[in-house]
């Protein structure tokens, strides 16, 4: 007898030997309503409307926040009107609409653009010149939307057409059945926007099947066809998506295409968010250390932080009640894709009380804010490692998959040059023997280890002049360092500083040498 049927026998004998039939439950009904989706979860949500573009020169991001299943009337109730004759442009609110003739039948969505003023955090008054925008807006996001679907041979347009509308008619005509909304946030110029996508459940069902979707999908069910989609769209790598929310910056050290950790914010979800924020970046970022992640100066004179015509939008971008620095000394770089209304919420209040992401905690140049940022990511990697930050397995894979690229794959391409060039061991053997003995000997057993790291002439080069249990210590050392190589741990940059750190003791011999020398030359003179 098995421990279950013991349990389930003497179960039996405490209700007086009557037993309780099994109850069978109704299957889960499918779910028709989702705010604030993980966002890595829903990434085929780009093929609605693009998540990720340039609109005349200006990044564009944007965030899926919220999704619902229903009727066409239920979801088109309340929102507004579109323009009156096609093409013009409605201060309440446009609509456009796109169509495509692909291999897996004809697809096509509504897009809604409503009135919207300030920044979604913001408050300020209305943005007059939006009407005039949201064309161009709407243009590139077809644009993108189209070459998306090309790259998908199920989805590769034939015909494609996108233009201003009216808005659909629900429950008339074509707008029959299930329907999805979709609203999204969007940001230009570190203004967020609302924007929302109406489109018959039937596109998400073709769009996971084009994606090439291997399980079986609920006809029920158009969210987890839109989540079936995106699995297998993104597949086993999330890099091509947080690859294609990088932003432009102009450093010291040129031209850099990167992404800054508060457009990460906007690949995490939101559980994942608080947790990163609060057991990570608000403990480990101490003061002002915590603003500089986020904000950075621009002197005059200097190449922009940012291409041009981002740069000339910092001032919209300026959070609600901050003073500006224009005609002052330095400009300062607001992010251009930080949703406060999302995020501002996640920080401890303490962090506001203090002051520290006021603009006075700004970097003091680009070149300092990537640094942090690259420092950043190397904390939250390291975190993750540890067990001090525990995310969703796509929360934890975002992060690792952005330290390999930024941190690990970089620093293992400098050690790679530095293994080829020969150095230091081409420097030290020109040493005169004694200072060489005598730098190893004051070097400790993990320094020697990163000099001997991938160089076995150099192993044998300083082992002769090491004791049997200095050499056991370098062994050690050596597996260690290998061990963190290869989980990426290691902090490269400083295995860089420590493989010619031996230089600087035979430069310390060598001046000691010479001190010594020019003493005694003193005493003899005084004699």
């Amino acid at each position: 007898m098995g421990l279950i049927d013991y349990l389930t026998g003497w179960a039996t004998k405490r209700r007086g030997g009557v037993a309780v039939a099994s109850v069978e439950l109704p299957p889960a009904l499918p779910c028709r309503y989702l705010e604030e989706p993980a966002p890595l979860s829903y990434q085929a949500a780009s093929f609605l409307l693009p998540l990720a573009y340039s609109v005349g020169g200006l990044p564009c991001r944007a965030r899926l926040s919220r999704l619902v299943v229903g009727s066409p009337a239920e979801l088109l109730a309340g929102v507004e009107p579109g323009p009156v004759a096609a093409g013009e442009l409605a201060v309440e609110g446009v609509w456009f609409r796109w169509q495509a003739v692909t291999p897996a039948g004809p697809l096509g969505a509504w897009w809604h653009f409503p009135a919207s003023g300030a920044s979604f955090g913001g408050g300020g008054p209305a943005d007059t010149a939006w009407p005039a925008q949201v064309q161009a807006i709407a243009s590139a996001a077809a644009a993108q939307l189209k070459a998306s679907l090309a790259a998908v041979p199920a989805l590769a347009p034939s015909a494609f057409r996108a233009a201003a509308c009216a808005a659909p008619a629900g429950g008339t005509g074509a707008v029959t059945g299930d329907w999805l909304r979709a609203d999204f946030v969007y940001a230009i110029r570190g203004q967020f926007r609302p924007a929302s996508v109406f489109c018959a459940s039937t596109y998400l069902f073709s769009l996971a099947r084009a994606l090439g979707c291997p399980n079986p999908i609920r006809p029920d069910d158009p969210l987890s066809a839109l989540a079936a989609a995106s699995a297998a769209w993104l597949g086993a790598s999330c890099r091509p998506t947080w690859l294609s929310r990088r932003l432009p910056f102009i450093s010291a050290a040129g031209a850099r295409i990167y992404l800054p950790v508060y457009e990460l914010f906007n690949l995490l979800s939101l559980a994942d968010l608080r947790l990163v924020i609060q057991n990570a970046l608000v403990p480990q970022l101490r003061g002002p250390d915590l603003g500089a992640l986020f904000l950075y100066r621009q002197r005059p004179g200097t190449p922009s932080g940012q291409p041009t015509a981002n740069a000339a939008a910092t001032r919209a971008a300026r959070p609600a009640g901050t003073a500006g620095t224009a005609g002052t000394a330095e400009r300062m770089m607001y992010p251009l894709s930080f949703d406060h209304r999302r995020n501002d919420s996640l920080f401890p209040p303490t962090v506001f009380q203090d002051g520290r992401l006021d603009p006075a905690t700004a970097a003091p140049d680009a070149t300092d804010f990537l640094q942090r940022n690259d420092q950043a990511y190397r904390l939250l990697f390291l975190a993750l490692y540890s067990g001090r930050l525990a995310l969703s397995p796509a929360g934890a894979a975002l992060i690792r998959d952005i330290h390999a690229a930024v941190i690990q794959e970089p620093a293992q391409q400098r050690l790679e040059v530095a293994l080829t060039s020969g150095q230091p061991l081409a420097a030290l053997v020109k040493l005169p023997e004694r200072v060489a003995r005598r730098a190893v000997e004051l070097s400790d057993a993990r320094l020697l280890a990163s000099l001997a790291h991938g160089s076995p002439p150099v192993l044998a080069f300083v082992s002769r002049w090491c004791s049997r249990r200095k050499q056991a210590a370098m062994a050690d050392a050596g597996r260690l360092l290998e061990r963190a190589l290869a989980d990426g741990t290691a902090d490269s940059d400083q295995l860089l500083a420590d493989r010619v750190a031996i230089l600087d003791q035979a430069r310390a011999v060598m001046a000691t040498e010479r001190r010594d020398q020019e003493q005694e030359l003193a005493r003899r003179r005084r004699r």
